[in-house]
């Protein structure tokens, strides 16, 4: 067995965790303006209402890469279901 970093049984090297990036952020909350307030000061994240036929959802623009929003928890899901982050 090699002692040289990164190195795996038998001498082969192990293969670091691929990056599995966040796209996408749902966060749901019972309080939609408290947790947009707290999450814009806090991460700098842009929220804005879009509003639809069958409600409005609270976007944020958290940068480049990722997309994400707010939701009020029970609105559309369950909370045994939910699979965001609960604000």
């Amino acid at each position: 067995m090699s002692s040289a970093r990164g190195a795996g049984r038998k001498g082969k090297r192990s293969m670091p965790p691929r990056s599995r990036p966040v796209v996408h952020l749902e966060l749901h909350t019972g309080d939609v303006p408290g947790a947009s307030a707290f999450y814009s000061e806090l991460c700098g994240w842009r929220p804005e209402w879009i509003h639809a036929g069958g409600g409005s959802y609270l976007a944020l623009d958290m940068g480049r890469r990722q997309g994400g929003g707010i939701v009020e928890l029970g609105r559309y899901l369950l909370p045994a279901a939910t699979s965001g982050i609960a604000a």
